[in-house]
């Protein structure tokens, strides 16, 4: 909402908006702090994940931006740092097209996979490694009803040639109804096994393979500040209204509240 001046020194505008509204969160392990999503110890044995739905996109054709760092994964184990599903339950539940990371033979890599009707569909190959702890900025393309593309660049423009790429060219056309995004463990481990990592920046194009205009949806976990901190040089004695919490603040001399 913009902020509104109105008559009788006063003013109206909304209450900040934290970074994981409209996101649920299940479990613990993976949280959203300090403007990322992810965790520091995810635990690989549970169903600990956060999701967030959005309207369903196109069963043909679609593109989704998203950065990453993986800073550890437990020997031969893996996670889910992107879900685009269909709500339907866990990370890999429903029909899905996910991004999953492994570590394999102690080099982290990420592959494309789909699932259909909650059975698994196709799997991508293994990309080229990762380094960890390092950040890299992804680009998920569902190019055809049975074609979809990981490619995993070093630069945020995502151009040139992929550091890495993961390929299904078989995907199963039934799967579809995708309307929520998630990230979290994929419950495959043992007990103590865990994974660290970081993911931001999440836009989804529907019906496009290249990004343009503006997203299905989009997330950066970092929220917005409430409309009263960018009033400034206003009256002292001016008030300003929440009209989303009904609350008032009053302003000081100098436009401090």
């Amino acid at each position: 909402m913009a902020i509104t001046y109105l008559s009788g020194q006063r003013i109206q505008g909304v209450s900040a908006i934290s970074g994981s509204a409209g996101w649920t969160q299940t479990g613990t392990s993976v949280t959203i702090q300090n403007d990322v999503g992810g965790g520091t110890a995810v635990d690989l044995t549970t169903d600990d994940r956060i999701s967030k739905s959005f309207s369903a996109l196109t069963d043909t054709k679609w593109v989704c931006d998203f950065d990453v760092k993986i800073s550890s994964i437990a020997s031969a184990r893996g996670f889910i740092p992107l879900s685009i599903n269909d709500g339907t339950g866990d990370l890999l539940a429903g029909d899905v097209i996910a991004v999953e990371a492994w570590d394999q033979s102690g080099s982290t890599k990420l592959r494309v996979k789909s699932i259909v009707g909650s059975s698994s569909d196709q799997t991508g190959g293994m990309s080229t490694a990762l380094t960890d702890g390092t950040q890299y900025y992804c680009r998920l393309i569902r190019s055809t009803a049975t074609a979809t593309e990981l490619s995993i660049y070093t630069s945020s423009a995502r151009t040139g040639t992929p550091h890495g790429t993961s390929t299904i060219s078989n995907l199963s056309s039934s799967v579809g109804g995708l309307d929520t995004v998630g990230s979290g463990s994929d419950q495959f481990g043992n007990s103590g096994e865990t994974a660290s990592y970081e993911i931001n920046n999440i836009k989804i194009y529907d019906d496009k393979t290249t990004p343009s205009g503006t997203p299905e949806f989009q997330s950066n976990f970092a929220g917005t500040p409430s409309d009263k901190s960018t009033v400034t040089n206003v009256p002292n004695g001016s008030q300003f209204e929440e009209t989303d919490t009904r609350k008032f603040y009053q302003f000081k001399k100098g436009g401090a509240l």
